[in-house]
């Protein structure tokens, strides 16, 4: 199976590399922003697939910038900006929102924005006007990574590309034979799947937090309040960036590894559980971000992976039946 589920990624990937190219044309370097410098496990995914892919193709990463960290003036010195994909774009986290839409407001003539691709959710009319206006400029490069995505985007006047998600350029990744039947990894957010609760407590994870104090100290630096000269306190290499994103894959990794069968209604799990060569059933989430994307790139008899209505469903269906 693992052979197969191998060959099943690299076409993926070669899919990506392919639908990446007009979004990159004429770069040689850039400042990547919008790092994730919290505990989201998927999130740090995806920002190393997307080194990998810029180190792949030769491009230079000059800095890295999380949140509200970006230096001031760095949309106007004629320069490439891009925004970490993955997440949802249109509304539905309004700080990231306005950080995205106010960059892309404030370019100047020469700049390049380029939006790696994102899930996209309005949930208010005056998200689609929003990002309709700040975005409609010829200087931002914009993708999708879901057809109703795609399609939302080009409702509101928009030009996407549409590509999978940036950690399929992690490639298949190695870990030791499984421990257990399942992994149940389940959102405890906003986004959580409907049926989220139907499963006893006590049965499953999900992304592991930071420490009280970390969370602290991270609303501190990234908040919009801080004054421009404390956010130099979040100024760090590249390497700095990428070491702390590779703890937290190698973290993520270990617990979906540990199962057979991953179950879970997170996108990422989902993704990274197939880069594993593990297993998935796969729950929706409450705004069917799984689903929109396995019908756009998995649908492929190699992936292991199918959808169950609820947990309890996807949980008995894991150990009572053999993968399609």
């Amino acid at each position: 199976m693992r052979n197969s589920v191998r060959s099943a990624l690299e076409d993926l990937r070669e899919s990506a590399l392919e639908r990446l190219s007009p979004l990159h044309q004429g770069v040689a370097r850039l400042n990547f922003l919008d790092f994730p410098d919290y505990s989201n496990i998927g999130d740090s995914a995806i920002s190393l697939g997307t080194l990998r892919y810029w180190a792949g193709r030769g491009i230079t990463v000059d800095g890295i910038h999380p949140i509200y960290t970006t230096p001031p003036g760095l949309e106007h010195g004629d320069l490439v900006l891009a925004l970490q994909g993955g997440g949802t774009l249109g509304g539905l986290y309004p700080p990231m929102e306005t950080f995205r839409t106010e960059l892309a407001r404030r370019l100047a003539p020469g700049s390049v924005l380029i939006q790696l691709p994102q899930s996209v959710v309005f949930p208010r009319p005056e998200d689609r006007a929003n990002l309709a206006e700040a975005f409609d400029r010829p200087e931002v490069r914009l993708a999708a990574r879901d057809q109703q995505s795609f399609d939302a985007l080009r409702e509101i006047g928009l030009h996407p590309h549409l590509v999978p998600d940036m950690a399929h350029h992690l490639g298949f990744i190695d870990s030791p034979d499984p421990r257990q039947e399942l992994v149940v990894l389940a959102r405890t957010d906003p986004e959580a799947a409907a049926e989220a609760l139907d499963i006893e407590a006590g049965r499953t994870i999900d992304w592991p937090r930071d420490s009280y104090p970390k969370r602290a100290l991270h609303r501190l630096k990234y908040g919009p309040q801080w004054p421009p000269f404390a956010r130099r306190l979040a100024t760090r290499p590249p390497a700095h960036w990428e070491q702390k994103a590779q703890k937290r894959l190698a973290l993520g990794t270990s617990l979906l590894s540990a199962g057979k069968t991953i179950v879970t209604d997170r996108l990422h799990a989902m993704i990274l559980g197939l880069h594993l060569g593990r297993r998935v059933v796969a729950v929706d989430n409450s705004n069917m971000k799984l689903s929109n994307y396995a019908a756009t790139w998995l649908d492929d008899p190699r992936f292991p992976f199918e959808f169950a209505p609820s947990f309890s469903f996807a949980c008995r269906k894991a150990t009572t039946s053999r993968p399609r």
